[in-house]
């Protein structure tokens, strides 16, 4: 089944779903259980870090996809 549209179109409803949710409104949401532990909470997000991870990871989806 190769059906782009339909992913295209279900990602954006995902994003206008979950744009302007705070984590623990995400989280209630979707049932996702915290995990973390009171110092991985405070530790920083590095939103630098996490696009540079997307960014390689959408990369090697592409390569995949090519085989």
């Amino acid at each position: 089944m190769d059906i782009k549209d339909l992913l295209a179109l279900s990602c954006a409803k995902m994003g206008s779903v979950i744009r302007g949710l705070t984590i623990p409104e995400f989280r209630k949401r979707f049932n996702i259980v915290n995990d973390f532990t009171p110092e991985e909470e405070a530790e920083p997000f590095d939103e630098a870090k996490l696009a540079e991870l997307a960014e390689a990871h959408e990369k090697q989806q592409k390569e995949e996809e090519k085989k």
